[in-house]
């Protein structure tokens, strides 16, 4: 198979290795593919390898291994990509119904990073998986420290008037105008 010979060729393209389990899955190749992609990934165990075992691992409802593997992703990821392996655990977990750990790596990964994205990240969060109340006062806080996006402003007026809160608003277009 083409795949395969590609795969073999280039052995870190990840993109090659993708392609080949995809075709193993839909050929009915399941086990198969499964194991050739947690051997590529055991034999250079980098962030991104493990990463995309998992995402395979899920795909295939197999759960367990597929938080195993992005535990594995977490764990030797490159430190400047630590806080986005552990968000990224996180968001796994919460998909599982478990959403406490996604706040909490949202909320490290915002007092670390303390920028617009992290800010946006971490606030519709808040705001989608039912912590309103949480939302406005993190809103609050940070509203003056230049995370606020020209884009965004009518969810923050929504924001704030769903809280009754009529002079924040007013307060903050100046940086909408």
């Amino acid at each position: 198979s083409i795949l395969k010979r590609l795969s073999d060729e280039e052995p870190n393209s990840a993109q090659y290795r993708e392609a080949y389990t995809s075709a193993l899955i839909a050929n009915g190749q399941a086990e198969e593919a499964q194991k050739s992609l947690a051997e590529w990934a055991a034999a250079r165990p980098v962030e991104a390898r493990y990463t995309l075992l998992a995402k395979q691992q899920k795909r295939a409802s197999r759960f367990a291994d597929a938080r195993a593997s992005y535990l594995k992703a977490a764990e030797v990821s490159d430190p400047s990509r630590k806080l986005e392996a552990q968000l990224a655990l996180a968001e796994y977990d919460a998909e599982r119904g478990d959403s406490s750990p996604q706040e909490k790596a949202l909320g490290e990964f915002f007092a670390k990073r303390k920028d617009a994205n992290a800010f946006r990240r971490y606030l519709s969060f808040l705001q989608a998986d039912g912590f309103p109340d949480k939302a406005y006062e993190f809103f609050l806080v940070n509203r003056e420290k230049g995370f606020l996006e020209q884009y965004s402003a009518n969810e923050y007026v929504t924001l704030c008037l769903d809280h009754s809160d009529y002079q924040t608003p007013m307060d903050v277009s100046w940086q909408f105008a």
